[in-house]
């Protein structure tokens, strides 16, 4: 058994958090399209969340570790939220997200210089496959415009959710 990584958007436009996920109707908010594609990569898991992997960059704190949903949600995510079986709930503003791929470039560096070799995902393969995959998740959350004219810091995040 797996765990599989959902993302959901949210800007903020006039003091109110919207969202681009599609919901097409019925009784069950639990699949609920944000055309946002992650594969099941655990150790990014663990970077972002303490999920499936606990987190093997000490430097790195995700804020959203243990974090929860905010009580501002978008309304469509509150049903999701009722009616999905999603744990380890957390959420991210798009400058938290650079912040944690930036973070990750002294491991890299320290794994070419053949560091902290008590730790497995410490090693070049690791490290540049969790960058890659990082990249990827703020690559697929920004590159269509979605959050422009947003401040990353207060009005552009993503909710991160799991389930089993």
């Amino acid at each position: 058994m797996g765990a599989d990584i959902h993302i959901f958007r949210e800007r903020k436009i006039n003091g109110v958090w919207e969202t681009d996920s599609e919901y097409e109707g019925g009784e069950d908010y639990g699949y609920v399209d944000t055309n946002i594609s992650i594969s099941r990569y655990y150790l990014m898991f663990g970077v972002l969340s303490n999920v499936r992997v606990d987190n093997p960059y000490p430097k790195i704190k995700s804020p959203a570790i243990d974090r929860g949903f905010p009580g501002d949600i978008a309304e469509i995510h509150k049903n999701v939220l009722e009616d999905a079986d999603y744990h380890s709930h957390g959420y991210l503003y798009v400058s938290e997200l650079k912040k944690i791929i930036e973070e990750l470039k002294p491991y890299r560096t320290e794994a070419l210089l053949g560091m902290h070799k008590d730790n497995k995902y410490a090693t070049s393969y690791y490290l540049e496959y969790a960058n890659e995959s990082l990249k990827s998740l703020l690559t697929q959350v920004t590159n269509d415009g979605y959050f422009a004219g947003c401040d990353e810091a207060t009005e552009a995040r993503i909710l991160i959710a799991y389930d089993n």
